[in-house]
């Protein structure tokens, strides 16, 4: 082998492969984002999570859910409770849920105080549904449709539970 050839083998690096899943929620235009650039491409259409679970939900499913259509088996509301215990409930009920085949769930907040104030069960559900005892039950939350309480309520759709 030439001297080229050698040098060229030294400064190859492997390709580092992580598991892809495809996003469902965005429409791309692969030429626009091939032309921006892989890393464009990896952000905005490709997630390169190494989580354990990947994200599989239909369209269908996710727009019965998105208009407040998709049959809701459980609710749980959250009014009056304070912030730990409001914790403790939904973890319960998610948990309860789960284990009984139900998919569908109505998770009602409140709106939290007009006060301003940041620490409320509606602000921390986000946090509290990605929580590690329940993430890999939980495959999809929205916020509720008026007729169900609007900004103070909110879709969670479970995982089914498989057998093993």
């Amino acid at each position: 082998m030439s001297d080229d050839e050698l040098d060229w083998q030294k400064n190859v690096k492997p390709i580092e492969c992580g598991k892809v899943t495809l996003k469902v929620d965005h429409k791309v235009n692969i030429k626009s984002m091939v032309d921006k650039g892989t890393s464009d491409l990896q952000r905005n259409f490709l997630n390169t999570n190494n989580g354990n679970s990947s994200f599989c939900l239909d369209q269908n499913t996710k727009s019965k859910v998105d208009r407040g259509k998709y049959f809701i088996s459980d609710k749980l509301d959250l009014h009056g409770y304070n912030i730990e215990d409001a914790y403790c409930k939904l973890i319960d009920f998610i948990i309860k849920n789960y284990r009984a085949g139900n998919r569908c769930l109505l998770v009602i907040t409140g709106q939290g105080n007009a006060t301003g104030k940041t620490d409320t069960i509606k602000n921390n559900l986000n946090k509290w549904l990605n929580d590690t005892k329940i993430q890999h039950m939980v495959l999809y939350y929205q916020q509720a449709t008026k007729k169900h309480g609007g900004k103070g309520a909110f879709y969670v759709l479970l995982r089914r539970l498989r057998p093993y």
